[in-house]
C-alpha cells in the first residue's frame, strides 16, 4: 500500500507517495530537491483535492495538475495499492507498472520506518 503525503515547499505544492508504513525524511528530501519541505495542513489537502473525499490524497496526483515525487522503496514489492480518491477504492498496479504511471516525476530515497512513541 502506498500513501501520499502533500508537502509544501517555496511557492509550490507537491504529493510525495511512500510506503504505508514509512514516513517522509523531509531532510532528504528539502537536501534532494534544493528546498524545505513542510507537511500541508487538511485545509491544502481538502483544497487540492476537493472532489475527493475529505483526508484522501490520491495515488495519481497528476491528474489533478499536483506534481509528485516518489520513494524508491515502492519498487520493493511486486504489487501496490494506490488510493483512488476516496476510502472505499483503490487502484492496483504491478510494481513494473509504476515507471509508466509516474511518469518523468522525480524519485529518490528520502522515507525511513514510522517511529513509534
Amino acid at each position: 500500500m502506498a500513501k501520499g503525503v502533500l508537502l509544501e515547499g517555496n511557492q509550490c505544492q507537491m504529493v510525495a507517495m511512500i510506503p504505508a508504513d514509512q514516513e517522509i525524511h523531509l531532510g532528504k528530501l528539502s537536501v534532494e530537491h534544493g528546498q524545505d519541505f513542510s507537511l500541508a495542513d487538511e485545509k491544502s489537502v481538502r483544497k487540492l483535492f476537493a472532489d475527493c473525499d475529505p483526508g484522501v490524497i490520491p495515488g495519481l496526483p497528476q491528474a489533478w495538475g499536483v506534481e509528485m515525487v516518489w520513494d524508491d522503496a515502492l519498487m520493493g514489492q511486486p504489487d501496490i495499492y494506490l488510493e483512488a480518491g476516496d476510502h472505499e477504492r483503490l487502484v492496483h498496479v504491478e510494481t513494473k507498472y509504476l515507471w509508466d504511471l509516474f511518469g518523468d516525476a522525480p524519485h529518490c530515497h528520502f522515507c525511513q520506518p514510522r517511529v513509534h512513541h
